[in-house]
C-alpha cells in the first residue's frame, strides 16, 4: 500500500458502542461513520522504525475441518497482574532490543507452550490507549490459524489460562465473553475477527486496522472496593478505527 493511500473505512465515537456488533448492523455503523480523524493516512505496520509499540497482543484461531470448517478462538483468562480474571488474547511488554513479531513468538511460546513459525503470524492492527494522567501504550496486534498439533500443545502457565470459544459467523459478537474483557476490544475485536475469518475460509483481502482509544483518568484505589483494580474500571473519553485494504 502505498504512503497515499487513505483507509477504506472511518469510524469514531465518543463513548463506546453499546456492543461488539456495531459493526455488523448497517445503521450503528453508519452512525460512528467519520469523515476526518487523527489517525494517519496510510496502513501501520509492525517493521517500520517510525512505529514504537510497547506490548503485542495475539488471537490465535484453529479451523476443525471435521466439522464443516468450524473456527474456534483461543483466549486466555489472566491469572495474575493486570486486569486479573479478564479475557484477552495472548502477549505482553516488548522486551530491548525485540521486534514486535519476536516478541509475540516468544510470549506465546511462554503463555500457553505453542511455537509459532513466523510465515503463519499476520500482524493485524495498531492499537494505541491513551489513559488520561496514566498508561499510554501501543499495541501490535496479531493474528494466526494454528494447525491440529499446535492446538494440541497449547497449555496453560502462571500468567494465563486458555479458553476456547467457537465463533460463527454472522454472530462473531455473540459467542465470547465480552463483559470479561477489555473495553477497547467492544471497537475493534468483532471487526478484526469477522476479517480474520473471511480471509482465512473465503481468500478475501487482508484488512488492516489502526485504532486510538482515550480514556478518562482512572479512579483511584481509595475509591473503590477491596481487591478492584482501577483498570477495570476505565471509561472511555473517545475512540477512532480506521481499516485498510490490502492485496
Amino acid at each position: 500500500m502505498s504512503n497515499t493511500e487513505k483507509a477504506v473505512e472511518t469510524f469514531a465515537g465518543a463513548d463506546l458502542p453499546s456492543g461488539p456488533g456495531w459493526y455488523f448492523d448497517p445503521r450503528t455503523r453508519f452512525s460512528f461513520s467519520a469523515t476526518s480523524v487523527s489517525l494517519n493516512p496510510s496502513a501501520p505496520d509492525d517493521t517500520s522504525e517510525k512505529e514504537v509499540y510497547t506490548h503485542t497482543l495475539l488471537f490465535a484461531t484453529h479451523t476443525n475441518t471435521s466439522r464443516e470448517g468450524r473456527i474456534d478462538l483461543l483466549l486466555g483468562r489472566k491469572l495474575r497482574g493486570f486486569a486479573k480474571g479478564s479475557f484477552n488474547g495472548v502477549g505482553g511488554k516488548i522486551c530491548r532490543d525485540e521486534t514486535p513479531l519476536e516478541c509475540i513468538m516468544r510470549e506465546t511460546a511462554e503463555e500457553i507452550n505453542v511455537h509459532l513459525e513466523s510465515e503463519q503470524v499476520r500482524f493485524s492492527a495498531r492499537v494505541r490507549i491513551d489513559v488520561d494522567q496514566g498508561e499510554k501504550i501501543c499495541i501490535a496486534v496479531y493474528r494466526t490459524n494454528l494447525d491440529d498439533e499446535q492446538r494440541g500443545a497449547a497449555r496453560g502457565s502462571e500468567e494465563i489460562f486458555p479458553v476456547w470459544f467457537k465463533m460463527t459467523r454472522p454472530s462473531i459478537e455473540s459467542d465470547l465473553p465480552w463483559d470479561s474483557m477489555r473495553p477497547e476490544h467492544q471497537v475493534y475485536l468483532a471487526p478484526l475477527l469477522h476479517h480474520h475469518i473471511s480471509q482465512e475460509l473465503d481468500q478475501q483481502q487482508e484488512t488492516i486496522f489502526d485504532v486510538q482509544v482515550r480514556f478518562e483518568p482512572e479512579p483511584k484505589k481509595d475509591e473503590l472496593g477491596e481487591g478492584e483494580k482501577p483498570e477495570n474500571h476505565r471509561k472511555v473519553r473517545s475512540w477512532e478505527m480506521g481499516a485498510f485494504r490490502t492485496s
